[in-house]
């Protein structure tokens, strides 16, 4: 089997069907030891290269280039090469590219002129190593009359001959026209194919791609990095410990210092630091830690990270092991909506040549990849929706074959036939590039140094995936933008920055909002998971909520009920010795973080820190060979130290099977603060908190609760009024200003323009229309009246209404002045009836903002917003009905779901056959008593309704 020199990957996007995983096992299965890959960038480059290496095969690295429109193939002759190459791709994606840049990289470049590219051969001279290309005997013939340096090589963009006919698919998707593609697979045994002329080219090309560098930028060129790390370490911990500062941090702080030192990392801290202050002089809030970082007393030291990590017992091995010597990983979060002022500061810094973003490729998943070609083949949209209904999103095409349903459209509609043959062959390859959510990269040195850069406008990203850089020696690190950061951070401008300033963390009255379940807006606590977890733990102490935090993972949910027991006094607390106590003692005697794993193999076995962090990446990673190794010393270690061999293999048993789900008690420690001092502004702040989640919130059912939340702080809930220029909630004394587009039908783009007509405000219903003329209709207005947006006019909602078209009318006509055109009179009318106000006030928002008709019945009913206190208890409440959903059951007989809200909360009501007549009379915006039992399904709770009855006080 020959060497292929010309495959195209689906790196170059949506113009090959070969993902370089599917190559490897190819190249491997038919015994091909070299390969080279030529596509029109360079992002693919370190993915096929480490992949060969693992894989024993020469991996070959050229770039498909165009030279006045012509195809021309590059090779990377050895490393300066490929950084030759890396300078070429840089320009070739600012510009068309011309001769002068070629000579310009041309050292260590081998040329390949494919024929039908051959009028470009005499431009190339200069090359040292030139060939031309040939695929058919015809231009073999003709190419030896140009040079004597010619070789087979066939641009494949298919593995194999019959899957070429979908090559044309990619066309369509890349909007491109359609061409033959029946010779670009692997051909073999074709006698025009001569195996010495390949190998001539490929024994040139000896690409090794250095992975021992390291590009960390020099801080500051003026300052001795590591001194100044040391100056600003000691004196942030004097700072932390308010001048109290003991042996133990010291000692802590002085090891950290020198590991750093060691390990050539003193400018990677330095860097951080400096643009994490950057943030925070910049009112940019910053979280308290992420992940293991917290576990360092230098990053508590110098700002970094919030988190004492003695306090706390993290380990400093787990963030930065002097005997795993890999790339540290500090990830900062920061207020979502400046996160990209500080990579801004970060690019401005040390160069825009020398910072990026990270790049990823978003691919054809399964649903994705059926849309995109349904469109292509014309398949109905309504058959195509309902079939990927069927399609489960987690599994690729194939897997979903065994899917009945799947089965059943396949097999009823011949076109879906079609669809999912074709998608089958698209599936996973990549369509279009984005940026990574976090990453971003600092070199030392220009990144097309080292790596292919991205370039689109102003749009700059590291062109190998963030997998693959750390290997190469470059600093990456995450910024992370988090929303409920912003939620704090909103807060705190409003009510003063330093309010979370040493507070409590012990609060009881923080810990009954937990007790009581009250988590909407509450970082990692409102998932329905973590509410699960609620209904039978309460988090009473901090140390409960780090806990919290690592229980709801997938690995440790198996002993929460066993932690929950432990924890009430409901089961005995035991220690498979007493050595393990102080150990576990927080935890109740289960192992749940990786530190305590860690501490387990260093008291037990003798290990150091480094050592056992190792054992527990090995055991986390299921690296058998050295879990098995690692018994062994562990064992001998722990006899020699003392302990019995029995308890030795049992607690190493123990260590493996929790190492493999352990979580990270720094990430816990970090997390559970974000959400404990949401908790406290929740609780402290009520007002400020409900607008924040408002503002953050999108329109749907936990908006009444927030309002309701409001009303009972005692907050006046203005209507929102065309007068107003707030496009978010906002508090203003004892107010809540709405704004115009929390009316339904009101998006932001209305909202904004009717504030821009609104410099001199509105002098009557006349002037509001006809300055609104041109982006309002009479639909539009309705609302507006019916959502108290005109009740400044101090005309009731039907006298509005009535007069509208006149009104319009009039609007129509007034051309700039308004005085040449008389007024008309306004009529004015009896407002509508209260339950007519109250329908149409519901329709406007989907809740109420007067007084909710159900809010003056105190005695002896249950509110809504107190339903989980009366699980499977029998209640009365008196509510409003919003929707009823009637339906059938398989045996055919009535129920039905309704929505009701009373002013506290909305609430979810089911009625059964048996009692499915109560309904009989009842229907939307009824005003009812009900008696009924409070049920949960799943994580929602509910009311199995057994009687109902209107309110005849509903028209007061």
């Amino acid at each position: 089997m020959y060497t292929p020199l010309k495959i195209t990957t689906d790196y170059s996007l949506l113009k090959s069907l070969i993902k370089i995983e599917d190559l490897i096992k190819f190249l491997v299965k038919n015994n091909i030891t070299s390969c080279g890959i030529c596509d029109e960038n360079l992002y693919g480059t370190l993915d096929f290269y480490t992949k060969c290496k693992k894989n024993n095969i020469k991996p070959i690295i050229g770039l498909n280039i165009k030279l006045n429109s012509k195809d021309i193939y590059l090779y990377a002759k050895n490393y300066n090469g490929y950084k030759n190459l890396l300078k070429i791709h840089t320009l070739m994606h600012k510009r068309e590219l011309g001769i002068i840049d070629l000579e310009l990289y041309k050292s260590d470049i081998l040329v390949i002129v494919p024929y039908k590219s051959n009028i470009e051969f005499k431009n190339l001279l200069f090359f040292h190593d030139l060939y031309i290309g040939y695929t058919t005997e015809f231009e073999k013939t003709n190419a030896l009359f140009i040079t004597k340096n010619i070789v087979y090589v066939n641009d494949i963009l298919s593995l194999n001959l019959s899957d070429t006919a979908y090559l044309l698919y990619l066309d369509l998707l890349g909007n491109r026209e359609t061409l033959d593609y029946s010779n670009n697979y692997y051909k073999t045994n074709l006698e025009i194919i001569n195996e010495s002329e390949i190998k001539e080219v490929v024994d040139k090309l000896n690409l090794e791609i250095p992975f021992n560098n390291r590009y960390i930028p020099k801080f500051n060129l003026e300052v001795d990095s590591y001194n100044y790390l040391y100056s600003l370490a000691f004196k942030g911990l004097s700072k932390r410990l308010n001048g109290k500062v003991i042996d133990t941090y010291t000692k802590r702080l002085n090891y950290e210092l020198n590991v750093i030192k060691s390990m050539n990392f003193v400018d990677y801290f330095l860097i951080v630091y400096d643009y994490v202050l950057y943030a925070k002089k910049n009112n940019i809030l910053v979280g308290p830690g992420r992940g293991s970082a917290a576990g360092s007393l230098v990053s508590f030291c110098i700002g970094i990270t919030d988190i004492d990590p003695i306090k706390y017992n993290l380990i400093f091995e787990r963030f930065l092991n002097p005997a795993r010597v890999t790339m540290p990983d500090i990830d900062i979060d920061f207020d979502a909506t400046k996160r990209d002022l500080v990579i801004d500061y970060v690019k401005g810094k040390y160069g825009s040549d020398f910072v990026a973003s990270g790049i990823t490729f978003n691919t054809l998943k399964s649903k994705l990849v059926l849309r995109e070609v349904a469109k292509l083949l014309k398949v109905d949209n309504a058959l195509l929706e309902g079939f990927i209904k069927s399609i489960d999103s987690s599994l690729d095409l194939r897997s979903n074959l065994q899917n009945v349903n799947v089965k059943k459209y396949l097999t009823n509609y011949k076109e879906l036939n079609k669809l999912y043959e074709v998608s089958l062959k698209l599936e996973g390859l990549k369509k279009n590039v984005s940026t990574h959510a976090a990453g971003v990269v600092i070199s030392s040195v220009p990144l097309d140094d080292v790596i292919p850069i991205y370039i689109n406008n102003d749009t700059v990203l590291t062109g190998s995936p963030m997998e693959y850089l750390e290997d190469m020696g470059l600093l990456k690190m995450d910024f992370l933008g988090l929303k409920n950061l912003t939620i704090i951070a909103n807060i705190l401008d409003k009510i003063g920055i330093d309010k979370l300033k040493n507070i409590n963390l012990e609060d009881p009255r923080v810990f009954d909002l937990f007790l009581r379940k009250d988590v909407d807006g509450i970082f990692q606590f409102e998932s329905p998971v973590m509410r699960m977890l609620l209904d039978n733990f309460v988090p009473d102490s901090f140390s409960d909520l780090v806990a919290s935090v690592a229980l709801v993972r997938p690995g440790p949910r198996k002993y929460v009920p066993t932690f929950i027991k432990r924890k009430d006094g409901l089961e005995k607390i035991t220690y498979l010795h007493p050595d393990l106590e102080d150990i576990l003692k927080e935890t109740y005697g289960v192992l749940l973080y990786q530190e305590q794993i860690i501490s387990v193999l260093v008291k037990i076995g003798g290990y150091s820190l480094g050592e056992a962090d190792i054992i527990r990446r090995a055991i986390s990673k299921k690296n058998e060979s050295i879990i098995l190794e690692e018994e062994k010393k562990f064992v001998a270690s722990s006899i020699k130290n003392g302990y019995q061999e029995n308890f030795a293999r049992t607690l190493y048993k123990q260590i493996s099977e929790f190492a493999s789900y352990g979580f990270n008690k720094s990430h816990s420690v970090a997390y559970a603060l974000i959400s404990y001092q949401m908790a406290y502004l929740k609780v402290y702040y009520p007002a400020y908190f409900v607008v924040e989640l408002l503002n953050t919130a999108s329109k749907d059912t936990k908006t009444n609760n927030y309002l309701a939340l409001l009303k009972r702080n005692n907050i006046k809930l203005e209507y929102p009024s065309v007068l107003n220029k707030n496009l978010d909630y906002e508090i203003y004394i004892d107010k809540l200003l709405l704004p115009l587009n929390v009316i339904k039908n009101i998006n932001t783009e209305l909202t904004k323009q009717i504030i821009s007509v609104n410099e001199d405000g509105f002098k009557d219903y006349f002037d509001f229309l006809c300055k609104t003329k041109e982006f309002l209709n009479e639909k539009t207005i309705t609302t507006l009246i019916h959502g108290g947006a005109l009740d400044f006019l101090h005309l009731n909602h039907q006298t509005l209404i009535n007069n509208l078209e006149n009104a319009l009318n009039y609007a129509s006509l007034v051309e700039g002045d308004d005085t040449l055109i008389k007024k008309p009179t306004i009529v004015e009318y009896n407002e509508y009836n209260s339950d007519f106000l109250r329908e149409k006030e519901i329709e406007a928002f989907g809740f109420f903002i007067s007084n909710h008709p159900a809010s003056k019945y105190l005695d002896g009913v249950m509110k809504l917003c107190d339903m989980k206190k009366y699980l499977f208890k029998k209640v009365k409440c008196i509510v409003l009905i919003e929707s009823i959903k009637r339906i059938k059951t398989k045996k055919n007989d009535d129920m039905a779901f309704f929505t009701a809200s009373d002013e506290t909360s909305t609430g979810e009501f089911t009625v059964f056959p048996k009692d499915y007549k109560m309904l009989d009379e009842i229907k939307n915006f009824d005003l009812v008593l009900i008696d009924g039992e409070v049920t949960k399904r799943f994580d929602k709770y509910q009311i199995i309704v057994n009687n109902i009855k209107k309110r005849v006080e509903k028209n007061e």
